[in-house]
Order: structure tokens, then sequence, then C-alpha cells
């Protein structure tokens, strides 16, 4: 009678565990598809309830990548560069997150640049439009930074009367 019920309770277990296994994998297949689709927030969301069949943490992984670079071109897109920044740094060399990275780089420092432009910091804003040749019109604000010191030098010069100074600049 004992062999029996041990014998009963072990089928019953092993059913059980077949069953919730066929779970988990039509559960994961689901997921597959709907990761497959672009639906990611929804294949995690399945993924998170059988974190540990299988490939699950593998697929949940990419499903966050995908959703975390898709917040991260939305932040880039609304104009918080900074917070696009910390989630491209963040997912290290996923798709293109390096380039995006230095693209947000590159809009910080110019802000900050023509923060110092608007300051009348002439030389250290020219000295960053200057490492951003290339990016939109950094090197005509860098010429620009250039004339504004010059004048500057000049008003100095004939303020104190020295002429052939400002002459030369």
């Amino acid at each position: 009678m004992r062999t029996t019920r041990f014998f009963a309770l072990f089928l019953a277990a092993v059913l059980i565990a077949g069953v919730l296994v066929g779970c988990a994998a039509n559960d994961f297949k689901k997921a597959q598809e709907l990761a497959d689709a672009g639906d990611y927030t929804e294949a995690l969301a399945i993924l998170n309830e059988i974190p540990n069949y299988e490939k699950t943490p593998e697929l949940a992984r990419l499903c966050q990548q995908h959703i975390d670079y898709a917040e991260a071109s939305r932040l880039f897109d609304a104009g918080d560069h900074s917070a696009a920044l910390s989630v491209y740094q963040s997912l290290g060399s996923f798709q293109n997150s390096t380039a995006k990275a230095a693209e947000c780089q590159q809009h910080i420092d110019y802000a900050e640049a023509n923060r110092l432009m608007a300051e009348e910091k002439w030389s250290d804003a020219r000295t960053i439009f200057l490492s951003l040749d290339g990016f939109l019109d950094a090197s005509k604000n860098a010429e620009a930074c250039l004339f504004e010191a010059n004048l500057a030098h000049i008003h100095i010069f004939m303020d104190d009367n020295k002429l052939d100074e400002a002459y030369n600049l």
C-alpha cells in the first residue's frame, strides 16, 4: 500500500512538472513571437513569469535592451541629451548606442559652448566649438567667438587710448 501511494505521488509530481514545463515552453514561445514582432514590453512581462526557463534570461536581456534603446531615443528626441547619454552608455555596444552616446555628448558640449558664448566667455566657448568641428554651426560660432574676443580687446585698447595696439588686432 505504501509503495502504491508513493508511486501515485511520484506520478502526480511528474505530471505536474510536465504540465508546468509545457506551460513554460508555450509562454516562452509566445514571448519570443512578441519580441520578434517588436512588442518587447509584453514579451518581457511574460518572460518575468518564467525566469528559470531555458533561454529566458537571454531573451529578457535582449527585450530590456530594446526597451531601453527606445527610451533613450525618446529622451534624445525630446532634447534631454544628458539622460539619453546615460541610457545609451548603459547599453554599451547594443545596436548603435556608442555612436548615439557620442552624438548626445556633442549636443551637450554644443549647449555648453552656447552658454559660455552668452556669458561672453569667448575663449572657452571657442575652444569647445572648435572641438565640435563639423557639428551643426560650431565652426561658424568658433569664428564668431574669435571676432567678439578681438572686438572686446579693441574696445579695451581704445578705452586705454592705445590706438596702435587696437589697430594691430
